[in-house]
């Protein structure tokens, strides 16, 4: 699959099932390797972010690191870059499986694992990836990208959907 997306694409932009466009998302996005500030964390201190905390676990960061805490819904870059991304976080979930350990928020924990290591050339507003329903209507918003689709959690939350997959990466032509 790899060899495919390096003859017909130069970026993944990664994003999970539940989110919708609601505005022009254009290349200035594109870079090797980007990540989103998750909007529940941007003016959080790093005390606060929601890090794997527990020392045994692939996707563990200490308390006195991390620089942000960023969201699954949306992180991208080059084909060569999102395919090392995925591969090592896939290994170290395949990790912590072996050894009976899950991260506290799943693959995310993992991703903010990747990009403390792998710093991302470019880091997305929060305000992109908005949730309304949750966080309200903030100043910080000037113009909400895509946002969260209403659901039931209940109904989804079976114990596989929500834990240990990395959402499919859409590929999308941006103008």
């Amino acid at each position: 699959i790899i060899p495919h997306f390096l003859r017909e694409v130069d970026y993944l932009v990664c994003t999970e099932v539940d989110m919708k466009f609601r505005d022009h998302v254009s290349m200035e996005i594109l870079s090797p390797l980007f990540g989103t500030l998750h909007p529940g964390f941007y003016q959080a201190a790093r005390k606060d972010f929601s890090y794997e905390h527990w020392p045994q676990s692939q996707a563990h960061i200490p308390r006195d690191k991390g620089d942000f805490y960023y969201m699954r819904t949306f992180f991208g870059g080059s084909v060569v870059e999102v395919h090392r991304l995925t591969l090592a976080c896939h290994q170290a979930m395949g990790v912590n499986l072996a050894t009976g350990i899950e991260a506290v928020w799943h693959n995310e924990s993992h991703l903010n694992r990747y990009l403390l290591d792998h710093k991302p050339i470019k880091v997305l507003s929060p305000e992109d990836p908005w949730v309304p329903q949750l966080l309200g209507w903030r100043p910080i918003m000037k113009k909400l990208r895509f946002m969260a689709v209403p659901k039931n959690h209940q109904d989804i939350s079976n114990g596989y959907c929500l834990r240990g997959r990395f959402a499919a990466c859409r590929v999308f032509h941006l103008s």
